[in-house]
């Protein structure tokens, strides 16, 4: 945390630190609003960041009441910054859904790519 807050102090204009800020307030800190103004700055300084998509995909799944267009353009956007952790956010995003076949081939398909990618296992 301190890491994103020093570089936000040294160019506030850094997309992947206001992501990461957004995800700790998400994840850790149980602060939805909080989160959700920093992931929403990540994604307007830099729309084609992949990971501020994917970390604002989470906070939509942290509402379960997941609004299908948010959610989708946030997750599809997070698909094209790599493979493997996208193949294990589709798992998880799959088990949230009640979707387990789904999750299951989801994580399959990621397992084959790399049989010790360790978000993909858990």
């Amino acid at each position: 945390m301190q890491g994103a807050q020093r570089a936000l102090q040294l160019n506030p204009r850094l997309a992947p630190a206001h992501a990461a800020l957004g995800y700790i307030d998400l994840e850790y800190m149980r602060d939805r609003a909080a989160a959700k103004s920093e992931l929403e700055t990540a994604v307007a300084l830099d729309p084609n960041d992949g990971e501020s998509h994917h970390r604002m995909s989470h906070y939509w799944i942290s509402l379960k009441t997941v609004p299908g267009s948010a959610y989708r353009g946030s997750s599809r956007r997070g698909m094209q910054s790599a493979e493997l952790s996208i193949g294990a956010h589709m798992a998880f995003t799959r088990y949230e859904e009640g979707r387990f076949p789904e999750a299951i081939d989801a994580a399959a398909a990621t397992l084959q790519l790399d049989a010790s990618h360790a978000p993909t296992n858990w």
